[in-house]
């Protein structure tokens, strides 16, 4: 007589069946949240496109991680050059301006302010 066979080795559980553990956890939170960052930068610049403005936190910080280029630096830099600003001098026009035409209120108002 041949001899019995053997009872087949218990399967493993499938992976969705057992616990998840805590490193696997957080693995899968940060996942889902860099996909609906994702989802979220790729709305905003679809409504940017179409010429919304986002205000988005998330759209917020990846813009102040990219930062300007060296080329937008310079096209600003000139941009303010030909509306008079000079970055190497330290005169300040403001006060002037404001002492001339607080001069000049107090001159033209003598006899109808006081």
């Amino acid at each position: 007589a041949a001899p019995a066979a053997a009872a087949p080795a218990p399967a493993p559980a499938p992976a969705a069946a057992r616990e998840m553990t805590t490193e696997e956890k957080v693995a899968a939170a940060v996942a889902a949240a860099d996909e609906l960052a994702g989802r979220e930068i790729a709305n905003a610049e679809a409504d940017s496109a179409a010429g919304y403005e986002s205000d988005k936190d998330v759209v917020i910080k990846k813009r102040a991680e990219e930062g300007l280029s060296k080329n937008m630096k310079d096209k600003l830099k000139a941009e303010l050059r030909s509306q008079g600003a000079d970055p190497n001098t330290a005169f300040n026009p403001f006060p002037v301006i404001f002492l001339g035409i607080s001069l000049a209120v107090i001159t033209a108002g003598v006899g109808i302010l006081f």
